[in-house]
């Protein structure tokens, strides 16, 4: 499918990433790693695999790999290039070798990701970002690009069991499925887990899910 059958990240959407990432005051920007993501670098989920970080804003998920996975090569990509920006100088400050692209997640690959895979997909907040089930399509249309036979989606999401509607959408363990089914998918497993936010949004922590995806093909 090319890039002229699919929609684009859309307007509103467009103008709010554009206006709040890389401010370093976006609710999702809390100056680190999401303590979860620490949690399963330390476990040795990433050792050894290339990984790519989707919609990785200001880089802390993708630093703190590529400082404790022993053994990975880690590319992040987001939407907005000056989030891209506070990520590349982060990575420079602490010596790492990251690299940071720009690609529009409900596009196929492009630029310096056209035509590459990776053994891991991290999707950080991600998933319940789009609304529509056309762009959750899109969107799972480039992750299958983007991603090895075998690879691995490791996906933190908000989960159903958060209460009120502000911000993203809510996610339940049936959207999860529903999205990455067979014959191309298997969710290995779906927990609960949390999401932190900066102190002033769902009192710094949201309800979330983590989920393992595999690419069967």
């Amino acid at each position: 499918m090319s890039a002229d059958d699919q929609d684009s990240v859309p307007a509103s959407e467009r103008a709010f990433f554009e206006q709040i990432s890389g401010t370093c005051e976006a609710p999702w920007e809390i100056g680190r790693a999401q303590p979860v993501i620490a949690r399963l670098a330390a476990e040795g989920v990433f050792d050894g695999k290339s990984v790519l970080d989707v919609g990785c804003c200001i880089g802390d998920n993708s630093i703190h790999i590529a400082k404790h996975a022993k053994g990975s090569s880690m590319t992040g990509c987001d939407l907005v290039e000056r989030a891209l920006g506070v990520a590349r100088s982060k990575a420079a400050e602490a010596g790492l070798e990251v690299e940071f692209v720009q690609q529009d997640l409900l596009l196929p690959p492009q630029g310096a990701l056209q035509g590459r895979q990776f053994d891991v997909v991290l999707d950080s907040a991600v998933y319940h970002v789009w609304r529509s089930s056309k762009d959750r399509e899109a969107y799972v249309r480039t992750l299958r690009q983007l991603l090895k036979p075998g690879g691995r989606i490791v996906m933190l999401v908000f989960s159903d069991k958060q209460p009120g509607e502000e911000g993203p959408m809510r996610i339940a363990k049936g959207d999860i499925h529903g999205s990455y089914g067979p014959p191309t998918w298997t969710v290995e497993s779906i927990e609960d887990s949390t999401y932190e936010t900066v102190p002033s949004k769902y009192g710094g922590s949201a309800q979330a899910y983590l989920a393992f995806i595999s690419k069967i093909k």
